[in-house]
Order: C-alpha cells, then sequence, then structure tokens
C-alpha cells in the first residue's frame, strides 16, 4: 500500500492492482490446494456413516430374531445407496418393510441378502429365494475412489470390518489407510 502525494490536498492510501493481483493468486492457490483434500475427507466420513447402517441394521436384525419369532431380512442391490429390510413370519408372511439410504453418492458394490432366523438369530444367506451355503459374505461399499469391506460370518451373525484371513496392518487390507496415496 502506498500513499498518493498531492499538492495542498488529503493523501489517499489505498492497495495498488498488483498488490490485489498477488493476495488473489495466493488465495486462489490455497484454495486449489484445500479444497480436494476436503473433498475426500467428505469422502471418507460419507463412507464411514453408511458402514456404520449396515453394521447397525445387521446387528438390529441379528438382536430382533434372537427376542422375536420372527425372521429379519436385509438386503441391498448393487449400485445402489439403499438396503431393504422386512420382517416376516415363520410361514414367509412378510411385512411392508422399510429403506434405508447409505447416503449420496456411496453405493454397494454387490448384491447381497441376509436372514436371520430365531430362536438364535441365526444368519443364512440367500439369493433369489434360495439358501446359500457360505459361512461367510463380504459386503462391499464405495464411494469414489475409496471402498470399504464388511465381512457376516453366518454361523455367528457376526460382522466384521476386515475380510478373512486380514489383520488391520495387513497390506492386503482394503480398509487400511496406510495403503492410500
Amino acid at each position: 500500500m502506498r500513499a498518493c502525494p498531492s499538492a495542498g490536498r488529503k493523501t489517499l492510501a489505498g492497495f495498488t492492482l498488483v498488490e490485489l493481483a498477488v493476495t488473489i493468486t495466493i488465495i486462489a492457490i490455497l484454495a486449489a490446494v484445500a479444497i480436494p483434500g476436503f473433498q475426500g475427507f467428505q469422502r471418507a466420513a460419507k463412507l464411514e456413516s453408511a458402514v456404520q447402517i449396515v453394521e447397525s441394521t445387521l446387528g438390529e436384525g441379528f438382536s430382533f430374531a434372537r427376542s422375536h419369532p420372527k425372521q429379519f431380512q436385509v438386503r441391498g442391490v448393487a449400485e445402489t445407496n439403499e438396503i431393504e429390510t422386512q420382517i416376516c413370519d415363520l410361514e414367509e408372511n412378510c411385512d411392508d418393510g422399510r429403506i434405508i439410504s447409505l447416503g449420496a453418492g456411496v453405493k454397494l458394490d454387490d448384491d447381497f441378502a441376509v436372514r436371520f432366523s430365531p430362536p438364535f438369530g441365526d444368519a443364512s444367506l440367500w439369493e433369489e429365494e434360495n439358501e446359500i451355503e457360505e459361512i461367510a459374505k463380504e459386503i462391499s461399499l464405495s464411494i469414489g475412489d475409496r471402498q470399504a469391506m464388511l465381512t457376516l460370518f453366518t454361523d455367528s451373525g457376526l460382522v466384521t470390518r476386515f475380510p478373512p484371513g486380514t489383520e488391520e496392518g495387513d497390506e492386503n487390507n482394503p480398509n487400511n489407510d496406510e495403503n492410500e496415496s
């Protein structure tokens, strides 16, 4: 900033065009650096929220089947951001169910369908009304370039965030933050 000298007049102070251009350039550079990081943070938060929704819904199904003489079904369809739950009696008469959104931008990578049955909350996987004999089902969710994996164990109804055979520090673990570049 510089003062403008003039004969017998008040001096006016102001910013030069160069000073304003430099300031705007610095702000633009800072924004260019900060915005991608903030967007990555937003994606990570949305994905974490979706994982918690799936985990809590599966936990709800397990608990419901243990405390009621009815089945609790959870279904997700690939490339969507919703899961559906239904409560069915033992004769397979089901209610209208409810649809739970996983949040904008989050999608399921694969189809899954789980049925929790009384009295112990046993989980069984099914596909087009046929039960599938698997001991674990991986449920994958993603948003942009981020991915999260849950594993549902049918023998116990336990849901974990790590695929079978991997540990938190394992380089093959898709949830390991050290793998991100």
